[in-house]
């Protein structure tokens, strides 16, 4: 396939072993300033661009506690984004004394109005399985209702096509073989064959 695949690891925010620094941890409660993350992938992908001459867009993924990365990526950049596809994400932005608090230092004020973002393909897969997405549980923080409060937030801000895909037989796992489908179908019906 015509892509160049790049594995971005997020760290656990907890913990001493994988965790980040005691020294990014105390910057970041101290200034509410948690897009270091998003910027070094958006630094990352100019810097692949340029060296291997990529495309002017990246494709973007994310599974279970990588959505902290993956869903503020969406939101606040979409115009580098060609289709973004997610297994089992987190989104803990909800449930604040300030709705507009969207987590992770991301309030409503700072969700993109680029145009890219109205049409932007977000796709979400989740196992039917999957015992930490809690299916169809309103309460609490199942990731199934997690990417619910993700696609409110979207679409209340302009994006018209973020959707939830829930495949049969799966637990919590990353989905890649579907979201390589997803992101290769994508690139077929942008890049028509000559």
């Amino acid at each position: 396939m015509p892509f160049i695949i790049v594995s971005v690891k997020t760290k656990s925010i907890v913990g001493t072993t994988n965790g980040y620094p005691q020294d990014v941890l105390n910057y970041c409660s101290a200034t509410s300033d948690q897009l270091f993350d998003e910027i070094a992938v958006i630094e990352l992908f100019q810097q692949i661009k340029a060296d291997y001459n990529g495309e002017d867009k990246f494709y973007w993924d994310g599974f279970s506690a990588s959505g902290h990365a993956f869903w503020p990526l969406v939101m606040w950049r979409p115009e580098f984004i060609a289709a973004a596809c997610a297994s089992a994400c987190n989104y803990l932005g909800t449930g604040g004394p300030d709705p507009s608090d969207l987590g992770r230092g991301m309030t409503s004020k700072g969700v993109s109005n680029a145009p890219e973002r109205i049409n932007l393909p977000v796709k979400q897969y989740t196992g039917a399985n999957d015992a930490v997405a809690e299916i169809g549980v309103t309460t609490g923080k199942g990731m199934w209702q997690q990417f619910m409060n993700a696609k409110a937030t979207c679409e209340a801000h302009g994006y018209t096509n973020v959707s939830l895909d829930i495949l049969p037989g799966v637990g919590h796992t990353i989905h890649f073989d579907a979201e390589l489908a997803y992101f290769y179908a994508h690139y077929l019906s942008t890049h028509p064959v000559q």
